[in-house]
């Protein structure tokens, strides 16, 4: 599957009070919220946390964030589409090493809401218990990846979640054309 597929996976499993993203841009709301950031990783990923080695395989990753700070939304995404910065984050070790970055944006959700969603499909696991969720006793994780072996062709779900896509893309620019779409690669 790829990184625009997962979006229209997203928005379809969260619903219609979201907005895609595109990086760095300025259509993301200053206001408080929370976001969906999908990672896709070409490559396999080796970082430190919480003093032990972890080691991510290649493939695609949501990870559910809030923006409560300075900026909102608007500013946690412009951080997070930068690349080589000295992570700050446990997501900065994805996002630097992304070979794609998306996101998807709400005012009316917390990242608990996004990340019990997204489990709740089925369709997602966590690869990492408690990675970005330190200070969240709801969550088991707030990172999850897309789950391969969920359909049984890739190229059959991938030309379904494109005409999807494309459907609501239309649709939320008749609805606010402020709204931007995009992907994000090296």
């Amino acid at each position: 599957m790829r990184q625009d597929e997962l979006q229209a996976k997203i928005v379809e499993l969260l619903g219609a009070d979201l907005a895609f993203l595109a990086g760095a841009d300025d259509s993301a709301p200053t206001t408080p919220g929370a976001y969906a950031l999908l990672i896709e990783l070409d490559a396999p990923l080796h970082f430190i946390w919480r003093g032990s080695g972890i080691s991510l395989g290649e493939g695609l990753y949501v990870y559910s964030g809030s923006a409560r700070g300075p900026g909102g939304i608007r500013s946690r995404l412009r951080h997070h589409y930068r690349r080589g910065k000295r992570p700050h984050w446990h997501v900065d070790h994805l996002t630097n090493a992304a070979r794609g970055i998306s996101a998807v944006a709400t005012t009316h959700r917390s990242e608990c809401d996004i990340a019990d969603l997204l489990n709740g499909s089925g369709e997602f696991e966590f690869p990492i218990p408690g990675f970005g969720s330190s200070d969240c006793r709801r969550c088991r994780s707030h990172l999850l990846r897309y789950r391969v072996d969920t359909c049984a062709s890739l190229a059959e779900f991938g030309e379904q979640e494109k005409a999807f896509a494309a459907s609501f893309r239309r649709s939320r620019r008749k609805a606010d054309p402020d709204i931007s779409l995009g992907y994000e690669t090296d």
